[in-house]
């Protein structure tokens, strides 16, 4: 089978066999799938319960709308839990060094540990420039993805203007703060609706 480099799999579930869509990043010859494991997630423990190189079933299809930007001057990528993991597979695309900015945010220092070999060999390549986390449930720090978007808010409008695409990818209610925060930000800042930027292209989102 055809992986594509952007897409989603679809893991049907033991009892009725109807898949469940997950988001994909593909880095080289492999696939990253991240999964929340949740108390009553039918899915997530199923996967939960497999063994190293057991055989799993699943179909593939592609999401051509949530793809490396290539003609991009600079990229934004907005994410909280395991909505980074389509963007490592986006990063690992970026062989023309283009500036990306990852915004990320999550509870627990703990909970970007499993992503911290991959963020450090994209950076020291030069395929991501900077890294900027917020973490809710640690001692000391109770921020979200959105306060870091909101305190680089003059910045990324000036990003958009200057032909900067935002990605964003993640929980639904996240996008939806994200989106609310960067509409005040380009009216305020540019005098023009985020609205404008999204017809331009340079606004996509993979939220569930």
């Amino acid at each position: 089978m055809q992986i594509p480099i952007r897409g989603f799999i679809g893991i049907p579930t033991p009892k009725d066999g109807i898949p469940r869509w997950f988001s994909i990043a593909k880095i080289g010859q492999e696939i990253l799938l991240s999964i929340k494991k949740h108390e009553f997630g039918v899915v997530s423990n199923y996967l939960n319960s497999l063994k190293p190189c057991e055989i799993l079933k699943a179909s593939i299809k592609p999401n051509p709308h949530f793809r490396f930007p290539k003609k991009a001057k600079e990229i934004i990528c907005i994410s909280n839990g395991t909505g980074i993991a389509p963007f490592l597979g986006i990063i690992s695309e970026n062989d023309q060094k283009i500036p990306i900015h990852m915004y990320w945010g999550g509870r627990y220092t703990a909970s970007l540990e499993i992503y911290t070999p991959y963020l450090e060999h994209l950076k020291s390549a030069g395929k991501m420039k900077t890294l900027h986390v917020a973490l809710s449930r640690t001692e000391g720090s109770n921020s979200y993805v959105q306060d870091l978007v909101k305190k680089d808010l003059q910045i990324i409008s000036k990003s958009l203007e200057n032909g900067a695409v935002v990605m964003i990818c993640g929980a639904l209610r996240m996008q939806n703060d994200v989106l609310e925060i960067l509409e005040k930000g380009t009216l305020e800042h540019l005098a023009t609706p985020l609205s404008d930027f999204e017809g331009n292209g340079q606004l996509k989102t993979d939220c569930y």
